[in-house]
């Protein structure tokens, strides 16, 4: 049962996606992050903060679902579901993180957000070792 939900959920997955669709969302990702990691610590600058959060955001949505080329490429055909759904379960941590920055933003807790995009960070490093 369980691997036949797991092919439901990777199948999807598996065709090969366009390279230059998850590229541009890593590259948005990469831009947003450096914007976050800048404005996160300045007060006065939540709107700027707040637009470059939902930029990351829908960047993640976007390439959650596409296969990363050391996947596509790289991994064996029998390890790409599992390589698939670990990849698609860090995009979707990544998501909740700034969900929960947006939040911290939102509600002025300036020092929790400040901690929380140094663990997101830790993160998207973690991540770009296993797939970039």
């Amino acid at each position: 049962m369980i691997r036949f939900l797991l092919v439901l959920l990777v199948l999807p997955m598996l065709a090969i996606s366009d390279e230059d669709v998850i590229h541009d969302h890593m590259e948005g990702m990469k831009k947003d992050f450096k914007t976050i990691n800048t404005l996160v610590a300045e007060p006065g600058k939540d709107e700027d903060l707040l637009k470059a959060i939902d930029s990351m955001q829908r960047h993640i949505v976007g390439s959650k679902c596409e296969v990363p080329y050391l996947i596509a490429e790289d991994t064996p055909e029998a390890d790409r579901p599992a390589a698939l759904v670990d990849y698609r379960a860090r995009m979707a941590d990544l998501l909740a993180g700034f969900a929960r920055l947006e939040g911290h933003v939102l509600r002025g807790e300036r020092e929790k957000a400040v901690a929380l995009v140094a663990e997101l960070d830790a993160q998207r490093k973690a991540g770009h070792r296993l797939y970039q």
